[in-house]
């Protein structure tokens, strides 16, 4: 699985910008805010925002923003790359909670530009939504022909999402809010296929819709060999070591995850 760097996804959106409407150094901003959303919205808030960067609120905030970091640092407005810029906008509001708030604010906007959520997953491919917040009026996550999406510690605040899963695929969600203005579904270790309708406080099945508890296409497990006892884990939460110890009877174990 190869992961997509925020930072990477907002510059490229903003090169794009620059060769369609020219270079603005305020657009540095966009790219900052663009970065602080998961790389899914990342995408979709820059199509939007193409046909929203002649909104006078908007280019009002951004441009009185982005003057009063480039006072409190001036590497934003000379360093060569977009990700420097990134970086330097970071740092400077890092100790500044009301360049922060403003910042979250103006990246909120941006979100809220794009109405429309999609994952969508294909292919034997696999995608993963961790610790994130969407809002869109609709939202569509699908994998198809043997896929994964695995959406967790995720809020969802939408009236309207479609959970889909076709051809041997499923969507795993753990830790999850679905929200709208005043309702929520919650959903921990369950894994959907088919069609499911999440409105309000309801979950709908459609055609071939079912939940299953379970699921989750991270587990690994195996014996242990001192006490026989099965040992699972979640194979993202063995990224950089080298053993793992028994819950059972507290052998250190060393492993493989193939």
């Amino acid at each position: 699985m190869s992961e997509k760097n925020p930072i990477d996804e907002s510059a490229n959106v903003i090169r794009r910008l620059w060769e369609k409407h020219g270079v603005k150094k305020p657009m540095r901003l966009l790219g900052f805010c663009l970065s602080l959303l998961p790389v899914p919205v990342i995408q979709q808030a820059g199509q939007a925002l193409d046909r929203h960067l002649s909104d006078k609120d908007l280019q009002g905030e951004m441009e009185s923003i982005w003057g009063k970091i480039a006072e409190l640092n001036e590497k934003v407005d000379s360093v060569e790359t977009l990700e420097a810029a990134i970086s330097e906008v970071a740092k400077t509001i890092e100790l500044n909670s009301e360049l922060r708030a403003r910042c979250g604010h103006l990246s909120s906007m941006l979100a809220s530009k794009e109405s429309m959520f999609t994952i969508e997953t294909e292919d034997h491919s696999y995608q993963e939504l961790v610790r994130s917040l969407i809002k869109a009026s609709r939202v569509r996550i699908s994998a198809t022909n043997a896929s994964t999406n695995v959406i967790q510690d995720t809020e969802v605040h939408s009236p309207n999402t479609h959970l889909h899963a076709s051809g041997g695929s499923r969507n795993f969600m753990d830790r999850t809010q679905f929200i709208d203005s005043s309702n929520s579904v919650g959903m921990q270790g369950i894994s959907t296929k088919g069609d499911i309708h999440v409105t309000g406080n309801s979950v709908g099945f459609g055609s071939g819709g079912a939940l299953i508890f379970g699921g989750n296409p991270n587990l690994v497990s195996g014996k242990c060999p001192i006490c026989h006892k099965v040992v699972e884990v979640d194979r993202r939460q063995l990224k950089g070591y080298t053993s793992v110890q028994c819950p059972h009877c507290n052998a250190v174990l060393p492993f493989n995850v193939g």
